[in-house]
């Protein structure tokens, strides 16, 4: 969910921007400590990480680590994450697109000024709901809260086929290059781990109704500048459709009952 309008009990469990670099650009450490000294004061809290990656070539796996830097909050809600091959910020304390905006700008203008990328292949902007009703623990009867499209066809009751669960995708394809996916379905617990390497504000339980969007471009020809300005326009591009998606898939009854209770 975004827009200029943010709702006093948002479902928003997490958002993340990623920028994919056209190659890996490796950042030493020298440029770690410029990139710390720059974001110092609104994320000081510089967490290294590595990925490991398993290639099964010939008849020895052989391991890939690629160390990065996470910059977070004093609150561990939000961070830069510096990557060889990338550029993320995610927060699971959403604020309105606005601040995230500033935050990625941020991001994009101390990557450039340290370890500028040859180019970008892959800009993604992607929020993750959590849609919770009140109850007692038991699965809602989600027709209540949702768009009838999101609910799961069901056999006629003679089939004897009670249904337990159901996923769903859907592709839309608004430009060139522009694709928006939508990830649906009931679940149980989380989506976005309360405790992992950004601490969410509460740790939530229980059934939820997940609405996952990815709003992203892929490059199609030549690959473009690395251009901190010209990114976050892409970004207010690829954001300019959630909204309305997301509205478009919840009821009158959520609105009013749980976003604005």
């Amino acid at each position: 969910m975004s827009g200029q309008r943010v709702y006093r009990n948002p479902p928003i469990a997490m958002v993340a921007v990623e920028i994919r670099h056209s190659g890996t650009d490796t950042v030493t450490e020298e440029g770690y400590r410029a990139i710390r000294q720059q974001l110092r004061h609104q994320w000081p809290i510089e967490l290294p990480a590595k990925d490991v990656a398993i290639e099964f070539e010939g008849t020895n796996p052989s391991p890939t680590v690629v160390e990065y830097r996470r910059y977070a909050s004093r609150d561990l809600a939000t961070a830069i994450v510096v990557r060889p091959g990338a550029t993320t910020v995610e927060t699971v304390d959403y604020k309105g697109w606005e601040t995230l905006r500033q935050t990625l700008k941020a991001a994009l203008d101390v990557r450039a000024a340290v370890s500028e990328p040859s180019g970008y292949v892959r800009v993604g902007l992607r929020y993750i709901d959590e849609v919770r009703v009140p109850g007692d623990g038991i699965a809602p009867d989600w027709s209540e809260w949702m768009h009838p499209s999101l609910l799961a066809a069901q056999p006629d009751d003679t089939a004897g086929l009670p249904l337990h669960d159901w996923h769903g995708l859907s592709a839309f394809k608004p430009a060139d290059g522009h694709m928006v996916v939508l990830r649906y379905g009931p679940r149980t617990g989380y989506a976005v781990e309360p405790d992992g390497h950004l601490k969410r504000p509460s740790s939530p339980t229980g059934p939820f109704f997940l609405l996952d969007i990815d709003s992203f471009w892929e490059v199609t020809g030549s690959i473009p500048e690395f251009a901190p300005d010209e990114l976050v326009t892409k970004c207010d591009n690829l954001h300019a459709p959630i909204r309305k998606l997301f509205e478009g898939l919840v009821t009158d009854k959520l609105r009013k009952e749980v976003f604005d209770a």
